[in-house]
């Protein structure tokens, strides 16, 4: 499906996967979708203006979000509605192109989160926020012009981050003047920012299914033209 430029206002998450009295969903895929609004600061709601994309709260698990083009959209996906929001939660994020966007690729509270293969590129604020002792796999993803590209922020505690065979691969990589465009922010007071692009800790779980990764230079090459409405379900192919 393709959604853009939903009403707006604070109630208004294009794809809202929420624990209620009714129960709490679980085994979710999401693939395949063109997901955008605007980046507009409307007068009196700034970035507000339009919620979540896809955003995943209370209880809500095992969600697989795959091959979508989410661009134009000031807050991406929100797992975990609040810092108190614990409910453990196993989301993957695999082959999704996040562009233009303002933050939240995800923003992260408590649980875990396998980001495997997307390509994150013109992000104006911040991407991968890993917070209140969560833990995130980002493996063979490609970052280009993103403004702190995975950080801990926001929140009262940090999380944790594993970094495998993505195209930044060393501290050299988000220093300043690099080739990929990368730049940081201080944030506010507690925040911990992917600096040194190292591991801060080994991801604790097993995944609970096998994959095998394409190279963060084909996602790259060739995800802008798999992901996405319209676009057949197909999927990406790297020599």
């Amino acid at each position: 499906m393709t959604i853009g430029l939903t009403p707006g206002g604070g109630d208004s998450d294009m794809i809202s996967l929420e624990g209620m009295s009714g129960g709490i969903p679980t085994d979710i895929w999401i693939d395949h979708n063109e997901l955008f609004s605007s980046m507009a600061d409307c007068p009196g709601a700034g970035d507000t203006a339009f919620d979540g994309m896809i955003d995943i709260k209370k209880g809500a698990d095992n969600v697989t979000i795959s091959y979508n083009y989410m661009h134009d959209h000031h807050k991406v996906s929100l797992n975990g509605y609040t810092d108190d929001d614990s409910a453990v939660r196993h989301v993957t994020f695999h082959h999704n192109l996040f562009e233009n966007v303002g933050s939240r690729t995800p923003l992260q509270r408590h649980g875990y989160s396998h980001m495997l293969n997307n390509y994150l590129y013109k992000v104006v604020v911040s991407g991968i926020n890993v917070r209140m002792g969560g833990y995130s796999l980002i493996e063979a993803n490609y970052f280009e012009t993103v403004l702190n590209p995975v950080t801990a922020r926001d929140s009262s505690a940090i999380g944790y981050w594993d970094l495998r065979n993505n195209n930044l691969a060393t501290a050299a990589d988000v220093a300043a003047g690099n080739k990929f465009g990368i730049t940081w922010d201080a944030g506010s007071t507690g925040t911990v920012n992917a600096t040194d692009w190292t591991t801060t800790a080994t991801y604790p779980e097993a995944l609970g299914y096998s994959y095998t990764a394409d190279p963060c230079q084909c996602v790259h090459d060739g995800l802008r033209a798999v992901a996405g409405a319209g676009k057949g379900l197909v999927t990406l192919r790297c020599k």
